[in-house]
């Protein structure tokens, strides 16, 4: 499911987030490397563990949650916690045990959530708590309470998160199945069944994202008065030399929003190919005067003047 979920695509598919796959996978490997310390602890394997966690927080800030991944997994499945409560003298110990091994994590730990409605689960299915927590907490830093970045949202938020959403599948399906008659037979046509759905979208999605100009012919298709898709399909389209279409599109950009400096400025470059000097000129103004910094704006608009004083 990981690797033919279709919203998967995109950090995969598109080169400049090739953070999110490395990201995980130095996020996989500082779990292999917590699991080994948790068999034979030494300071040697501790150290490797918050190795791979420093290269993955440089890969990708988003793997600030990983402590807190930690501490699930310290639940289920590494058990380093017992989960059953009878034993009342044992009670004093457990917590002790908790405390350290919330202390043993203090170098990593950044970032915690909780979620009240799955802990009355812990118990009986510690993969739905684990798995829904891992999901949540490793969801903080892309849930827009703070958004860097031009983007609010994006499919390649949900690379890590998803991998607890599979959790609770993969233990849970068996468990949810345990009565039925033909359980194996019925589970695996039902995983074929979705692999297979799976893959069929995740083909089509990585199809959209072929080129520039698929993907933001695709991108429009779905949406509406998206100016930011607009402008860079002209760009893409302006790379072709396809200056006609590409003009098409800053202007419905520029309608949608008239003050986007990015968008006259490609349109006064659009002109200046096309030869029409005074539509150029009359956008780098434009630019200027919502940006009067723009260096490049300035610069621009002399050499125009200039070809135009010349010409005239």
């Amino acid at each position: 499911m990981f690797a033919l979920h279709p919203l998967h695509v995109e950090s995969v598919a598109w080169i400049s987030e090739r953070k999110d796959v490395l990201s995980t996978f130095f996020l996989m490997l500082a779990i292999y490397s917590y699991i080994l310390y948790v068999e034979h602890p030494a300071v040697n394997r501790y150290l490797l563990v918050v190795l791979c966690f420093t290269l993955g927080l440089m890969s990708k800030p988003m793997l600030v949650t990983l402590p807190f991944v930690l501490l699930l997994l310290d639940l289920w499945p590494l058990n380093r916690v017992s989960l059953d409560q009878s034993d009342r003298s044992n009670n004093a110990q457990q917590r002790l045990t908790a405390l350290g091994l919330v202390l043993e994590k203090i170098p990593l730990f950044v970032l915690a959530a909780v979620s009240f409605g799955v802990i009355r689960l812990i118990k009986h299915r510690p993969y739905f708590t684990v798995g829904w927590l891992w999901y949540l907490g490793t969801l903080v830093p892309v849930i827009g309470l703070v958004q860097v970045g031009g983007q609010a949202m994006a499919d390649r938020y949900t690379y890590i998160p998803h991998i607890g959403l599979f959790i609770v599948i993969a233990w849970g399906a068996p468990e949810l199945a345990a009565q039925w008659r033909h359980r194996k037979i019925l589970l695996t046509a039902l995983a074929i069944a979705l692999l297979s759905i799976l893959t069929a979208v995740t083909w089509k999605q990585a199809g959209y994202w072929k080129n520039s100009i698929t993907l933001f012919e695709h991108t429009l298709a779905v949406t509406s008065n998206n100016w930011l898709s607009h402008n860079n399909l002209g760009a893409a389209l302006s790379e072709q030399k396809r200056i006609d279409e590409a003009i098409k599109h800053y202007l419905e950009a520029l309608r949608i929003k008239p003050d986007h400096v990015d968008g006259h400025y490609n349109l006064g470059a659009a002109f200046f190919a096309k030869g029409d000097i005074k539509d150029a000129i009359d956008h780098f103004r434009k630019v200027l005067k919502i940006n009067p910094d723009d260096l490049n704006a300035k610069n621009n608009l002399k050499k125009l003047l200039l070809l135009q004083q010349q010409k005239s």
